[in-house]
């Protein structure tokens, strides 16, 4: 994977990456996961250490997470379904370790939305507004249109604090 792409993506929101897997017909939206935790500047916490030594900058659970007060000393955000105090203890059958990660995770994404599928070396992007999935095979797509589209979105912003309308700015820029 490109690292100049990543590079690139990273200037961008969540939402201009919705915006630009909109206009591809692709539907990345993880609905309802949110930040739980700020960044932090120490790792305490076991669990997700093999991530963080693996370059992982954030942690997605599709699901809730519980003991928040550790979470929240990560080095990294963690975005999640919900919080519980209530464990796994005894919901979840250990599985002999096969020593090689899944190559792809079924995401059920609620009752409006088809499940979605993320696979090895898709793109996660994740920040206050969302969290979406890149499929690799169209991130140098959405890192073009989130290009083309921060000029018009700064634009948009730089009109608006201005006192100009919403709907007029919106009628200015997006529809040339």
């Amino acid at each position: 994977m490109a690292d100049h792409l990543l590079q690139q993506l990273r200037r961008h929101t969540s939402c201009d990456v919705a915006d630009a897997l909109g206009t591809l017909g692709v539907r990345g939206h993880l609905p309802d996961i949110t930040p739980r935790t700020p960044a932090a500047e120490d790792l305490n916490t076991v669990a997700v250490g093999p991530a963080v030594a693996r370059g992982a900058r954030a942690v997605v659970v599709d699901g809730r997470i519980r003991d928040v007060h550790e979470l929240q000393r990560l080095i990294l955000p963690v975005f999640a379904r919900g919080i519980s105090c209530v464990g796994a203890r005894g919901a979840l059958i250990p599985q002999p370790a096969t020593g090689t990660a899944p190559s792809t995770v079924t995401i059920q994404r609620g009752e409006n939305y088809e499940p979605m599928v993320v696979a090895t070396g898709d793109i996660m992007v994740a920040d206050a507004n969302g969290v979406l999935c890149i499929p690799r095979q169209h991130l140098a797509s959405v890192v073009e249109l989130c290009q083309i589209n921060a000029p018009v979105e700064e634009a948009c912003m730089r009109d608006i604090r201005a006192g100009h309308g919403y709907r007029t700015t919106l009628t200015k820029y997006r529809t040339k």
